[in-house]
């Protein structure tokens, strides 16, 4: 139960019910009942009936003030209290117009508070207000913050403000940081799509179902990779791949996008130390691709040092990325991990930097051997 003071002078006992940003209170006064909407602060913005009414009247068109802006902010709020409504008000994002006035006011009383400046940005970017929540997350990352989430949602902003390289990037770093993102990583194979680079998209998506399947787990962007795919061979999209093949390290390992036969795009570990391509069984047989075997038995070594019986085959064709070998030499086996060897890469140019904290390599056709 509260009071509020009236004009006139009259106190007023209030029922609150709580809305966005503002309460509405019906009030009895000793002469009338009215309606007022008083702000969090306390300040009386609409009241109705005249303080010498005999009785209850409702508001009119005329005796009603215009919607006034709700004030979130509490004066003279001690940080704590800013901090405490701010969270509050973000939490489920219950009311960010109020998230938004409260963490800005904190701000300026607690101007170094990283966590705050990216509370901020997070709830701008829920507004839809991108360069703003930029603005907070630059500030953030020059303050020596780096965090997923920071990461995450400047890459979402960065990619609705149209700026899709640095978008990109930033996505990668939040992938490198937490690799099971799926969010992250489903947004940003549509951003390497709009750059025609499909089938780094590929091996993006790729990547992640294989491990999931090693875990038992069933494909999570199996509909995104059918859908890229069929676009690829139907026409309805085109990749600029074919003069090189983008790669960036994802949980400390290079995949390449490589199909063999009908086994679509998969992702394969780039291993410059391996002699040969490694299959596995399941997967030669899925893909129906020709081949022939060349040696029934031959010991092949895997990428953990152990050495597993296979067989030595010959593939007719295989595509990485785009861009088709002819003759392909592998080694097949009931375990073997999907891998890229030297047999293979050797038929490429590959350019390894780092940029930003990020390891990329580059795959390009080797026209020497042409």
């Amino acid at each position: 139960m509260a009071f509020l003071r009236l004009r006139g002078g009259h106190c007023a006992e209030l029922q609150r019910s709580n809305m966005k940003g503002y309460i509405m209170v019906s009030t009895h006064t000793f002469r009338c009942w009215t309606l007022a909407v008083i702000a969090l602060s306390g300040t009386c913005l609409l009241t109705s009936c005249s303080d010498d009414s005999p009785s209850a009247s409702a508001p009119t068109a005329t005796q009603a003030a215009a919607p006034a802006t709700p004030d979130y902010v509490q004066p003279n709020a001690s940080p704590s209290q800013l901090e405490k409504m701010a969270v509050s008000c973000q939490t489920n994002n219950a009311n960010l117009p109020c998230a938004e006035a409260n963490w800005t006011q904190y701000i300026k009383l607690r101007p170094t508070d990283t966590k705050a400046i990216a509370n901020l940005g997070f709830v701008l970017n829920e507004e839809d207000k991108d360069q703003q929540a930029i603005d907070q997350f630059e500030k953030d990352i020059s303050m020596g913050e780096g965090t997923y989430d920071i990461f995450a949602y400047y890459a979402d902003s960065l990619a609705k403000v149209g700026r899709t390289d640095e978008a990109i990037d930033w996505s990668y770093k939040t992938l490198k940081i937490v690799p099971s993102l799926v969010d992250v990583r489903g947004k940003l194979s549509k951003l390497l799509i709009t750059k025609k680079r499909n089938y780094e998209a590929l091996a993006l998506l790729a990547e992640f179902d294989q491990y999931l399947d090693t875990k038992g787990q069933q494909p999570y962007f199996i509909g995104d990779r059918m859908a890229i795919e069929s676009a690829l061979h139907n026409g309805m999209a085109k990749s600029d791949e074919a003069k090189g093949i983008r790669m960036e390290k994802l949980d400390g390992t290079f995949y390449a996008p490589v199909s063999v036969g009908e086994s679509g795009t998969r992702a394969f570990v780039v291993d410059t130390g391996a002699t040969d391509v490694l299959l596995n069984d399941d997967f030669l047989v899925a893909s129906k691709a020709p081949y022939k075997i060349v040696r029934a038995h031959v010991l092949a070594r895997l990428a953990d040092g152990r050495e597993v019986d296979a067989k030595e085959v010959m593939i007719d064709h295989m595509l990485v990325g785009p861009i088709e070998l002819d003759n392909v030499k592998a080694m097949s086996c009931g375990k073997c991990e999907l891998l890229l060897g030297e047999n293979a890469l050797s038929k490429f140019n590959m350019n390894m930097t780092q940029v930003q904290g990020v390891d990329v390599a580059t795959l390009t056709p080797n026209t020497s051997l042409r």
